[in-house]
């Protein structure tokens, strides 16, 4: 103990309480090192500046413990496997966990609790019993290009603030990445894909909403429940994701206010973009929903003030469905080639101003039980049915308006990367 500037090295130690326990020092080095069945591999207890490298922790209770405000500390090149717990971190602060292997443990890999400011980066945990990487009550971590396979959950958080969880790479996991209660979070640039659970999930409860994170230029596909889900969430920012070919949803908003949605692409999923039950005041932005097999984008159960502007959902069974859910504003869609445009059931006073349905859809644009109850201006199709724009009979515009749109060389009437390649027949021809 408070012993500075020790080195450990080429041992090999087995059937000890402690396998290597190092107090109230600095500068130490803990290197090349086997330690087996004890029941604590390798522990710093309010150590400084330290480095463990190169050793394997292997069939003890716990591979490696930071604890006690231990700070500064390199872990390095080392081995956690068939532990209990590979590695825990108990108010440790400034650390680096860096091209450590974490595999066959029956816990978490890295488990921080009441930690701070640490670096967790290039990391491979595999085939865990407990969740991949583990934050509890912890704030300012970076957990970065990290490979997790095969575990509960990839990267699980509660009561997280101002993470930020960068280029990990997770799969074959329950929930890729899940957070709960947590704010201020990044949640950028990983690629959250075929896992048996969701891809990226985000939730609170009525009592305490999970707030004010970032989830942006993610993969999250080939999911086997949902791409990205939020629940009881208010104030994220959700863009420049990728939500394809998950079983039941590309993007999932459940209880949840003043999101916003923007430039995400959910396609080739069950549904798209769902909105379901009191999510309110959410503002969706140019998101692209086509080829799902049911809906484009679903808002559901008494979902009111949501704002849709640019976005488009195309060849769905539904374009945009509402149901029980009123006082939506729709504005400058594109809700093309759908078995059914747009669909209003028990929706009331949404508006809907300068929609496009060009190509139309299968049978009619504007479907439902309530179309005289809402209202709309300057939207453009051919198969209003029973809709009419205000003071207008059917659409403002016929689709035969959008040709010779300015930049629409092919005639598709969109203006999109196609027409630079001049792919497509001319519309009407």
């Amino acid at each position: 103990s408070s012993k500075s500037n020790v080195t450990i090295r080429n041992c090999n130690i087995t059937n000890y309480f402690h396998g290597i326990f190092l107090i109230y020092g600095s500068y130490n080095t803990v290197k090349g090192n086997i330690v087996t069945n004890n029941t604590y591999g390798i522990t710093l207890d309010r150590v400084f500046n330290s480095l463990v490298i190169n050793n394997i922790a292997s069939k003890n209770a716990g591979g490696y413990f930071v604890e006690d405000y231990s700070s500064g500390n390199y872990l390095l090149n080392n081995t956690a496997k068939a532990n209990n717990y590979a590695f825990y971190v108990f108010q440790g602060s400034n650390n680096v966990f860096a091209n450590n292997s974490l595999v066959n443990n029956g816990e978490q890999g890295i488990f921080l609790f009441m930690s701070h400011y640490n670096l967790l980066t290039n990391n491979i945990a595999k085939n865990n019993s407990g969740n991949g990487i583990a934050l509890g009550y912890s704030t300012y971590n970076n957990i970065t290009g990290n490979i997790i396979d095969k575990t509960p959950t990839g990267v699980s958080m509660t009561k997280g603030l101002n993470n930020v969880i960068t280029n990990n790479k997770i799969t074959n996991a329950n929930d890729a990445i899940a957070l709960t209660f947590s704010l201020y979070n990044i949640i950028a640039n990983n690629i959250a894909s075929n896992n048996t659970g969701h891809g990226i999930f985000l939730a609170g409860n009525s009592a305490e909403l999970i707030t004010d994170n970032i989830i942006a230029n993610n993969v999250a596909d080939n999911n086997q429940v949902i791409g990205i889900a939020l629940g009881y969430s208010a104030n994220n920012l959700i863009v420049n994701n990728s939500a394809n070919n998950n079983h039941d949803y590309g993007i999932n908003i459940i209880e949840s206010h003043h999101n916003i949605l923007a430039n995400n692409v959910a396609n080739k999923n069950q549904n798209g973009l769902f909105l379901y039950s009191h999510a309110s005041y959410n503002t969706l932005i140019n998101n692209i929903a086509n080829n799902n097999k049911f809906y484009g984008i679903y808002i559901y159960f008494e979902s009111p003030n949501n704002i849709l502007i640019g976005n488009k959902a195309n060849n769905n069974s539904y374009g945009i469905y509402l149901l029980g859910s009123n006082s939506n504003h729709l504005e400058g869609n594109v809700i093309t080639n759908n078995s059914y445009g747009i669909y209003f059931q028990a929706s009331i006073s949404n508006n809907l101003t300068s929609n496009q349905f060009c190509p139309s859809s299968v049978y009619t644009d504007f479907n439902g039980f309530d179309l005289a109850k809402n209202s709309g201006r300057k939207n453009i199709c051919d198969k209003p049915g029973e809709w009419n724009d205000v003071d207008t009979a059917g659409c403002t515009y016929k689709c035969v308006y959008l040709i010779g749109l300015p930049g629409d060389v092919n005639g598709d009437c969109t203006v999109n990367v196609l027409d630079l390649a001049g792919v497509g027949k001319t519309f009407g021809s």
